[in-house]
């Protein structure tokens, strides 16, 4: 559904005219809301090669401009022989600063190095340890786009709709009935709201601990 479609469908419940644009803004805060809660499909991306290292004795790697959330770990391949490598393992921030301390050090030189086998994840960098010891390595990462650009009556198509749009209806009445003031009617449409997305979720995690493949019910 494009955002005047699913604003024509919104209007079908809140019947007022003059609240367009809160209508938009409150399915903006909605997809956001979803997003973050559900891991969609449209938000799950593979990145291309990560920069950061470009010298042996290196070890940062800079994230994706749109990264939200890391899915699984760090992947490794040599390009230059094209062997690929168990993923990286994770480690935490101060396991990390243990291990590889000798990565503080500001010469390259000083820094033992290797194949990488560990990763860390802090402040939005990626440490990987040991420091390489050649730059033919390439770093992927599985994760998800949080970003959401604000709904209008172009967007095409607005998130969750081809699968969920009375859940997104949902959420997007419980607030403009808060808005407005109408506690019982937000009460009653965030019920709803919540109820969908638990059942979303009951869904995704039945379905990913099965290992015969399973046909969702609708919702």
């Amino acid at each position: 559904m494009t955002g005047a479609e699913f604003l024509a469908y919104t209007k079908k419940i809140f019947l007022r005219t003059d609240k367009d644009t809160e209508i938009y803004e409150a399915t903006t805060d909605i997809v956001v809301d979803m997003s973050l809660r559900l891991l969609a499909d449209v938000n799950m991306k593979v990145s291309s090669a990560l920069s950061g290292i470009s010298s042996v004795g290196d070890y940062e790697l800079t994230l994706p401009d749109d990264f939200g959330h890391l899915l699984g770990d760090v992947l490794i391949r040599d390009t230059g022989s094209d062997d690929t490598y168990f993923p990286l393992k994770k480690i935490t921030k101060e396991e990390y600063d243990r291990i590889y301390h000798e990565n503080l050090s500001s010469t390259a030189s000083n820094r033992n190095t290797g194949t990488p086998i560990h990763y860390g994840h802090f402040a939005g960098t990626i440490y990987v340890g040991p420091a390489v010891d050649a730059t033919d390595y390439e770093f992927k990462i599985n994760y998800t786009d949080d970003q959401v650009a604000a709904i209008v009556a172009g967007t095409d198509p607005v998130p969750f709709t081809d699968k969920y749009r009375r859940i997104l209806r949902d959420g997007v009445l419980s607030l403009m009935y808060k808005h407005m003031e109408n506690f019982g009617e937000a009460t009653q449409f965030e019920g709803d709201y919540e109820r969908g997305l638990a059942k979303i979720q009951a869904n995704d995690d039945f379905n990913a601990q099965d290992d015969s493949p399973v046909q969702y019910s609708g919702v």
